[in-house]
């Protein structure tokens, strides 16, 4: 060995590094909460957005319809975004749904998005 001898007074003589090294978790822990906190929580990606707007929370609302409506048109069918839906509001066999539709007359064309108030089933077709 190196030949110095450390003895048990001189154990208890030294000052303990443990105070210090858990003030220092302690510090680098609380930065990390607060980064996770700052940084707020992760960016909704367009995927995110359409499975939400696919299955919209029950019972629809009108607005829910339309909202859902909305952002699978804007992102699965772009040629659309912007255009003002007609919006009618039916039952058939005893299912209520909202019925909006997307067209543009000079093209002939359209999508059609069907919500189920109680269900919350979406359903989307188009047309030519």
């Amino acid at each position: 060995m190196s030949g110095v001898e450390v003895t048990a007074e001189d154990r208890r003589d030294a000052p303990s590094r443990l105070p210090v090294v858990l003030a220092v978790w302690t510090v680098v822990l609380a930065l990390g909460f607060w980064l996770v906190l700052a940084l707020g929580g992760p960016v909704t990606t367009s995927t995110d957005e359409l499975d939400a707007a696919f299955r919209p929370a029950t019972p629809v609302s009108e607005a829910a319809a339309r909202t859902s409506a909305d952002t699978i048109v804007r992102i699965s069918y772009p040629d659309f975004h912007g255009v003002e839906p007609k919006i009618v509001h039916s039952t058939d066999f005893d299912i209520e749904r909202y019925v909006l539709v997307y067209s543009r007359p000079e093209v002939l064309s359209g999508v059609r998005v069907s919500v189920e108030v109680v269900s919350g089933d979406v359903q989307v077709t188009t047309f030519p």
